[in-house]
């Protein structure tokens, strides 16, 4: 305990140091990475340029920004690209659409949206478990997604987000192979596979998401690459459910997520968003609170919802196996034991949590 004039020896100020991604100890690789320096301002709107592997990021994701925005905010940019400020936030971002086919009307908007202030980006599986929080001091960016993909043990199989043709065009820029095979899409974006996708005739098995396979060891996945719960040395990144739809790219359509069998009546995607919504509740009482006293209370609260979520879902196979103890292992596996038998300590598994393979 401390007395009122004591300095808290823990303190942490929020520099780029001192300023990592938060990722559990068993999920964590040897270094946690934190590459916000290399976001600088550029020197004028002409610097500011979207380059030939990003061009996706235009309206969609322009737009899905400007609707996350105040009504002020999206007001001034208006004024500033000589547009009518007039009329509501929906009348305005209409306003600002017509007009963004104009480079330099581009990229005064996106100097202004993508150039915001810090906040918060985190990796949950589909059962709203937080494996990985980045507490971010500029605004958000694909390098910050990479940023924790590159810092995990494992890179996940499948990731899922709002706009992974730019994730991946970044990851595999950074550290070649990050996303494949296909840049991380579900099949090589010929025109054939694109007209399948078009007429709904296409799909792709992914048997390495199904719960019960069989798993390799971490020895052998630190040799092979392979993922230790899925087997699987391919890593995907997928659109969510909400936006895959978005991309006005048809090579981007071998991104949707509902292409896959084995996700689709049961994944959440909007898992995320979900955790927002309700840390959302809070906002205004966690932004009062110094940085390293933000982070705490922002990692205890994940810290008991994700104990309460295995709780449950080890309550869920209980019930369903009422003759065996069921524990939830530190890497998401179930195991079990027949209560008869408990002190014989001989566990079975019985299944891997998806949760493990999303992460």
């Amino acid at each position: 305990m401390e007395t009122g004039d004591q300095e808290n020896p823990f303190k942490v100020e929020p520099t780029f140091q001192f300023w990592a991604p938060w990722i559990g100890p068993y999920t964590r690789g040897p270094a946690c990475l934190n590459t916000e320096y290399l976001k600088k301002h550029p020197e004028s709107l002409e610097d500011l340029q979207v380059d030939d592997c990003n061009t996706d990021l235009t309206e969609e994701r322009l737009i899905d920004l400007l609707c996350e925005g105040k009504a002020q905010t999206i007001k001034q940019l208006c004024k500033a690209t000589n547009v009518s400020h007039l009329g509501n936030k929906i009348d305005c971002i209409q306003r600002l659409q017509n007009k963004l086919q104009n480079p330099t009307v581009f990229n005064k908007v996106l100097s202004k949206i993508w150039g915001a202030s810090g906040g918060l980006l985190v990796a949950a599986c589909p059962h709203r478990v937080v494996y990985a929080a980045k507490f971010l001091l500029r605004g958000e960016s694909p390098r910050d997604f990479v940023d924790i993909l590159l810092s995990m043990q494992w890179q996940p199989t499948v990731t899922i987000a709002d706009m992974p043709q730019i994730i991946a065009a970044h990851g595999n820029g950074r550290c070649p192979g990050m996303f494949q095979p296909h840049g991380g899409r579900l099949a090589e974006p010929t025109p054939q596979n694109i007209e399948l996708v078009t007429s709904g005739n296409f799909r792709k098995e992914l048997p390495c998401l199904e719960v019960g396979k069989a798993t390799v060891t971490v020895t052998t996945s630190e040799t092979t690459g392979a993922h230790p719960a899925t087997g699987s040395t391919d890593k995907y990144c997928l659109f969510d459910w909400l936006h895959q739809n978005n991309s006005s790219q048809e090579r981007e359509l071998l991104r949707q997520a509902s292409l896959v069998p084995q996700m689709r009546g049961w994944l959440d995607t909007q898992s995320a968003e979900q955790l927002f919504s309700s840390i959302g509740r809070s906002r205004y009482f966690l932004d009062q609170l110094q940085p390293q006293n933000h982070i705490f209370v922002v990692r205890l609260t994940w810290h008991l919802q994700n104990t309460a979520v295995n709780k449950e879902f080890a309550t869920s196979i209980g019930k369903k196996y009422s003759k065996l103890l069921v524990n939830v292992g530190v890497d998401g596996k179930v195991t079990a034991t027949t209560k008869a038998r408990k002190d014989s300590m001989s566990w079975t598994e019985l299944d891997t949590d998806p949760k493990q393979k999303y992460s």
